[in-house]
């Protein structure tokens, strides 16, 4: 599975040209002493940078899985990088910070509850009606799954600023999955 995996980063993966099957056994190498699960490592996929030598650590995430969000998370903490790079899509940047700020709002605290509510808070914070949606929606998947739509970004970004690790978020013209 991890092979598959590797081979359909590699094909949208701007380095794919200069990554060889020796690269498989050397990534191995270098996730052999991390201390992280299993089913973590099978997720990642390691290689060193001739230049400095640093190690740059790919993790495969999926959207919707607690078990992403664990992996980025457990990741980041044994490894404490010095930057944390994360992808999506340039359309779904602002879908990213509606989901912050929802958890941020305690999930269902930050929805109202009642039309009367909603207009109140309209008027007061002058939030709109898709606001709400959005924030509604972050709730239910919260519900549902246990983690939003980008739980697994979310819990790096989380991860990276509590170990001092700089966090960046590419906004990608290419829709990612």
């Amino acid at each position: 599975m991890a092979t598959a995996l590797l081979s359909y980063l590699q094909s949208l993966w701007p380095l794919s040209a200069i990554l060889k099957e020796d690269d498989m056994r050397a990534s191995a190498r270098l996730l052999r002493g991390l201390p992280v699960p299993e089913e973590t490592k099978q997720f990642v996929f390691a290689l060193r940078e001739p230049d400095s030598r640093g190690v740059i650590y790919i993790l495969a995430a999926q959207n919707l899985s607690e078990q992403s969000a664990s992996d980025a998370d457990c990741l980041i903490r044994q490894v404490r990088p010095a930057a944390v790079v994360t992808q999506v899509a340039h359309t779904a940047a602002d879908d990213v910070r509606v989901e912050e700020e929802c958890l941020e709002g305690g999930g269902a605290g930050g929805v109202p509850a009642s039309p009367f509510q909603v207009i109140k808070r309209c008027v007061t914070e002058k939030k709109s009606k898709d606001q709400y949606v959005k924030a509604a929606a972050c709730q239910v998947l919260q519900e549902i799954f246990g983690v939003g739509f980008y739980g697994h970004l979310l819990a790096a970004k989380r991860a990276a600023e509590e170990t001092g690790s700089c966090f960046l978020l590419l906004e990608s013209p290419v829709q990612t999955y």
